[in-house]
């Protein structure tokens, strides 16, 4: 005679199973919301880190500023003369260890435009997709790689090139 299975032991197998299927359910959604988010996450950690290499241009375009009030107007000839001013870290890119590409050695501050490219990292840094990039008002934007090259092909504005040619 096969063994009688009590009313309590079926309702707990019920009960097990139910919180089995639970499980599974819960498991298979947190799954889900990994596969999501995790991408997510890589492409906003990627422009995080710009944020260094942002703050470099700032200080290096202070650091123009200041150079250019105490010698009437003028930007210096290489980046390495604001080494007074700011330290070697600055002048290279945060992540690749590459030198900024200064572009207006000895251009008069005034005659810069919004639109005139002063310093700019190499397009080798950040896998080349782009670069931070000062410009003559002061204020730093990360530009696509395709946006730059364009940007140093057009001539400067009509007062900086005046400037560079005045010297």
């Amino acid at each position: 005679m096969p063994p009688r299975i009590h009313h309590e032991d079926a309702r707990m197998s019920e009960q097990s199973r139910f919180k089995l299927n639970s499980l599974l359910m819960i498991v298979a959604i947190v799954a889900i919301f990994i596969a999501i988010v995790l991408p997510l996450i890589n492409r906003l950690r990627e422009p995080g880190g710009r944020v260094p290499c942002a703050s470099n241009m700032r200080q290096i375009g202070q650091a123009l500023l200041l150079y250019s009030m105490d010698h009437g107007g003028r930007y210096p000839q290489q980046l390495e003369e604001l080494l007074k001013d700011i330290t070697e870290e600055l002048l290279v890119c945060a992540e690749t260890g590459e030198p900024s590409i200064f572009v207006r050695p000895g251009a008069i501050a005034a005659d810069l435009t919004a639109n005139d490219v002063v310093v700019y990292e190499p397009l080798s840094a950040h896998e080349g997709e782009g670069s931070m990039v000062l410009f003559g008002d002061g204020h730093v934007k990360w530009v696509r790689a395709d946006g730059l090259e364009r940007m140093l092909a057009r001539p400067a504005s009509p007062a900086a090139t005046r400037s560079a040619v005045a010297e």
